[in-house]
């Protein structure tokens, strides 16, 4: 009968350990918020070389050319009128100063302002992958097109995902800009190209970054 008993307790056991084990690999263990991803904490600061080249098509001696280091601060948070918790960011070139502000909402993270043209100046959702695309309006879409390894004098960067957006709302007027972005850092160089076909007028931006701190 002991023996019988034992036989018994033995296979419960058994049983309680495959039936914990079958519990356990069906878990789903949460992904990193869409903050994780670029970190949005109070204090993060990234430093960039930057350079603004504008000039007007056929006119060499149009060109102008600003050129210095860009810096890039989340300085507090906030409360948006929807409700959403947000970061504002403070962006500083040449000694002229503009707010830009991160809004969070479930896997999206939008950058704003009412200087930038257009008003939304980068927004992804995460997780990244090759061949993602989203969009804004039907007129100005955002693709990942790769991911690669890059170097800029900050250092260099696997897993970097290159962002390419184009924004035609605006006859004839548009951009195209490729974002360089790397998980848990930021944004790693920013190259824009703006156009106004009518005036045959151009605008270059490029950044790229030198340091960064992230909290």
């Amino acid at each position: 009968m002991n023996s019988y008993f034992r036989i018994l307790i033995t296979i419960a056991i058994i049983g309680i350990l495959l039936f914990s084990c079958q519990r356990n690999k069906n878990v789903v263990q949460p992904l990193s918020t869409s903050s994780d991803e670029f970190p949005l904490a109070i204090g993060s600061r990234w430093v960039y070389q930057a350079t603004d080249t504008s000039f007007y098509l056929f006119d060499p001696d149009s060109i102008v050319v600003q050129s210095g280091l860009l810096t890039l601060e989340a300085v507090r948070d906030t409360t948006l009128a929807n409700g959403h918790k947000a970061v504002i960011f403070h962006e500083e070139f040449l000694g002229k100063k503009q707010l830009l502000i991160a809004d969070t909402s479930g896997n999206t993270v939008r950058f704003f302002s009412p200087n930038y043209f257009p008003s939304i100046w980068f927004m992804f959702i995460h997780p990244l992958q090759v061949g993602m695309k989203w969009a804004t309006y039907s007129c100005d879409s955002f693709f990942v097109t790769e991911k690669q390894h890059h170097i800029v004098p900050a250092g260099f960067f696997e897993n970097t995902y290159v962002i390419q957006r184009r924004f035609r709302c605006e006859g004839n007027a548009g951009l195209r800009i490729f974002y360089y972005f790397v998980p848990h850092v930021g944004l790693v160089e920013y190259d824009l190209d703006y156009f106004v076909t009518i005036h045959n007028y151009r605008l270059k931006r490029r950044w790229k970054l030198l340091r960064y701190s992230v909290r």
